[in-house]
């Protein structure tokens, strides 16, 4: 079971103990109305009048491109994983995993993308690995491309500006 931290902040200060329980609700609100009921529980690991400043909050993106071709045993380009108006030296030496089937066996590479090619937003993938094998080379060219990022969220600058 995954485990979840919240930063509370309320409209009035309340006294709590260090690793008590807390149980507590916002359901005045009219059910027809747009806006949020909140229940919530659980214990307090940190009491502090201002964690804002210390808190990042993290959301992990996915993006998906697929392969363009392969040039060589060691490199292939990809497309479609970013518009070409999207800054691409922010994505330089990142990992990416390309996923495909052969035989309907799952295969994954990794890779890293080590430039960009052309102007249409296509990238460069040094793969880890050389792939010596003709069948994967052939099924490569329908690879799907995934990048795992992690972004910092804007919704806690929202929260500190309050």
């Amino acid at each position: 079971m995954p485990v979840y931290y919240a930063a509370i902040k309320l409209e009035k200060e309340i006294y709590v103990q260090h690793q008590s329980l807390l149980i507590a609700s916002k359901l005045d609100k009219d059910i027809a109305a747009k806006q949020c009921r909140l229940a919530f529980y659980g214990q307090a690991i940190s009491i502090d009048h201002s964690p804002f400043d210390q808190i990042r909050i993290v959301k992990e993106k996915t993006k998906v491109g697929r392969v363009d071709r392969v040039t060589d045993a060691r490199n292939v380009i990809i497309k479609d994983l970013f518009q070409k108006e999207t800054s691409q030296d922010l994505f330089m030496n990142k990992p990416v995993t390309l996923k495909m089937s052969i035989k309907d066996q799952p295969v994954v590479l990794a890779g890293v993308i080590n430039g960009t090619f052309g102007k249409s937003g296509k990238q460069k993938v040094q793969l880890a690995q050389e792939v010596k094998e003709a069948e994967v080379l052939q099924e490569l060219v329908h690879a799907e491309v995934e990048l795992k990022l992690k972004v910092f969220s804007k919704e806690l600058a929202k929260l500190k500006a309050k």
